[in-house]
């Protein structure tokens, strides 16, 4: 028949288009999809997230760690001048430091101050010790440097003491007028001063360093030990 050269001809296209859409599936899903199993995918290493902002900004206000803490000094130096021309006491504690010099006849003076990294620096105020005063360093258990009063100048070098030596001061009411008396004591010696009303200085009695008594002409009386190790009066 005429009609089957054409029909062989159009069977023979919808085969080979069948063939041709096979074998392209067959393509397709043995093409792996992009990102899924690749090797550049498989071997390529996840990088950690970094930390979110307010982590970073909570990071960022906490405190550096502080170093030890300044160890503070506490304790009571004491002997006499270069020349033994008076004793000086100096009694350091946390940071503050108060002095007495005197000569055992005319002249002292209280001082006050600070004691920071070694340093010594005080002065005696606006009272009658007004322009006195003391630079020196302490360390090792001894302090050295120079104290000024009344326009004279004494160097030293004093080491630590403990009590009964140290600073004194005591205070009583003698027929009306006020008596003050200071005394440094160290290595058995001691050296005071008194004054009546704040006027006329001279040598103050003997002071029981042991007991902290003495008569200042109206009674016994107890005196302040001023204490670098306790910091009593300061």
């Amino acid at each position: 028949m005429k009609t089957s050269g054409p029909l062989l001809t159009l069977l023979g296209g919808v085969a080979l288009a069948a063939l041709l859409f096979t074998l392209d599936v067959r393509a397709t899903g043995d093409r792996p999809a992009a990102g899924a199993g690749s090797p550049a995918s498989a071997t390529r290493p996840s990088t950690p997230a970094g930390p979110s902002a307010p982590a970073v900004a909570a990071a960022s206000s906490r405190p550096a760690a502080s170093g030890p803490q300044q160890r503070l000094e506490r304790g009571t130096y004491a002997g006499y001048t270069n020349g033994a021309g008076a004793l000086l006491g100096i009694a350091v504690h946390d940071g503050l430091a108060v002095a007495y010099l005197c000569d055992g006849e005319r002249v002292e003076a209280w001082l006050r101050g600070t004691a920071i990294d070694g340093q010594l620096v005080l002065n005696g105020g606006d009272g009658a010790a007004a322009g006195a005063g003391i630079s020196a360093r302490y360390s090792g258990g001894a302090a050295t440097g120079q104290i000024t009063v009344g326009g004279r100048r004494w160097t030293f070098t004093l080491h630590l003491v403990h009590p009964p030596s140290g600073l004194y001061k005591a205070t009583a009411e003698v027929r009306g007028a006020r008596v003050d008396a200071s005394w440094v004591v160290a290595g058995g010696k001691q050296l005071g001063v008194r004054t009546t009303d704040g006027v006329a200085p001279q040598p103050a009695p003997e002071l029981n360093a042991t007991t902290g008594r003495v008569d200042l002409g109206a009674g016994v009386v107890m005196a302040t030990h001023v204490d670098g190790e306790t910091g009593s009066g300061f």
